[in-house]
């Protein structure tokens, strides 16, 4: 098959209903999210239902949810979900990219296992090191208070 002849999932392309199958995704998400502040849910429980919502949107092997609290400079680990379980490790420190990333205030791409080795990031025990990732930071005010991601 030629390149011109390939489809458009075989050349990288996606098609409309594909794009808008993803955005009806995304938002159901933000639907569920907002659904659940207006019946009062607590913010562990917001985590919780964002994590598990988000994982049925994106395909990544795991996909996280993490705070940063500035006073202790503890990052707490609010959603882990890796090798097909939720896993609920301690707060740790981190390393200083995820100091970066809030800093950024921008999401990030990480494509190679050598590149997560060239910064100083920290594993969370009982994981894998990642080798490939999506991360955004979370904001409120315009202060970025945490990270999503996507490994």
């Amino acid at each position: 098959m030629s390149h011109s002849d390939s489809t458009p999932e075989e050349s990288g392309f996606q098609t409309l209903e594909q794009r808008l199958a993803q955005r009806e995704a995304e938002l159901a998400v933000l639907s569920s999210v907002q659904e659940g502040l207006a019946t009062g849910l607590d913010i562990q429980a917001i985590y919780e239902l964002a994590g598990d919502r988000l994982r049925e949107v994106f395909t990544g092997k795991s996909l996280f949810i993490h705070t940063y609290d500035r006073q202790t400079g503890l990052l707490h680990v609010r959603y882990l979900f890796e090798g097909g379980q939720r896993l609920y490790p301690e707060s740790i420190v981190p390393g200083s990219v995820f100091k970066l990333f809030l800093e950024e205030h921008q999401s990030r791409r990480i494509s190679t296992r050598q590149e997560y080795d060239a910064i100083d990031s920290v594993t969370i025990p009982g994981t894998q090191a990642p080798f490939s990732g999506i991360y955004t930071p979370l904001l409120k005010d315009g202060v970025a208070f945490g990270i999503l991601g996507v490994e």
